[in-house]
């Protein structure tokens, strides 16, 4: 029969494994005591056995890491608005990925203009309003009308300043007559043979004078009333001017309402803007 082989790992004597079983025990006994005071563990001297803890180390222990439970939040508070704070200013810049805030979305949600068949029809009748104040010609004539009111303005003025001067000239040539109809005057004008001559000279001159300050006074009605209405026309146009730009604004808001941003990008590029 073949032999059995005999096992080499050597045979503990019963002592030995009461003696070793003796000191893990009361190796952990000693760490579970360690983790009950909140201590560290104890340093181990040359023999191998844990060295025994202070009593002063032992009472610092108990008041740093087993503190009283209404003291807690009191300690955690401080800390946590210290990370509060250190998280507020650890950076001045702002996330680039940050997406935009739940207002902004609102805000574009309520500019988004959802295509109906409602908003077609809308679309179709600022469209045909467009139409017809531009077969109009409205800020053609705006413009025209502008610059034949402002021509009207300056004929008004100097019409106005002209007729001034021939007031004078009117009043001096008037004044010229009353002298010359003074008796003294005229008893020496006849001696001289020249009061006939004198006296329808100055006769004219006055008429003329007169007669040219009516005509202008006429031209100056004329051009008051023209200016006038020309002022009430440009009035017109400049109201169907403006209505029209209003409604070009209405038809830019209401395509980049349908189409987004993209559309007002591509305006600004046409516009050269």
């Amino acid at each position: 029969m073949p032999e059995k082989k005999k096992s080499s790992r050597p045979k503990k004597s019963p002592s030995s494994a009461t003696s070793s079983l003796t000191s893990s025990d009361t190796g952990s006994k000693n760490q579970k005591e360690e983790r009950r005071m909140g201590s560290q563990p104890s340093k181990r001297n040359g023999s191998g056995l844990a060295e025994p803890v202070s009593e002063g180390a032992e009472k610092w222990a108990e008041a740093v890491i087993r503190p009283d439970d209404h003291d807690v939040p009191s300690m955690r508070e401080p800390i946590k608005k210290k990370m509060s704070k250190k998280r507020n200013i650890s950076t001045g810049k702002r996330n680039p990925k940050v997406g935009p805030s739940p207002q902004e979305n609102g805000e574009n949600r309520r500019l988004k203009i959802k295509l109906t068949e409602g908003v077609v029809q809308d679309y179709i009748n600022l469209e045909k309003a467009i139409h017809r104040l531009e077969r109009k010609n409205v800020l053609k004539k705006y413009e025209s009308q502008t610059i034949y009111s402002d021509n009207l303005k300056n004929t008004v003025e100097q019409l106005e300043a002209v007729l001034k001067e021939l007031r004078k000239q009117t009043e001096r040539e008037k004044s010229d007559l009353k002298n010359i109809e003074q008796p003294s005057v005229k008893d020496f004008l006849k001696q001289q043979g020249q009061w006939d001559e004198r006296h329808k000279k100055e006769r004219t001159e006055y008429m003329e004078a007169e007669n040219r300050q009516e005509t202008v006074q006429k031209e100056l009605n004329l051009a008051r009333i023209n200016y006038d209405n020309a002022l009430k026309v440009m009035e017109i146009y400049k109201q169907q001017t403006d209505n029209l730009n209003a409604l070009y604004d209405k038809q830019d808001k209401m395509l980049e309402g349908i189409f987004g941003p993209d559309y007002a990008s591509e305006k600004e590029k046409c516009t050269g803007g």
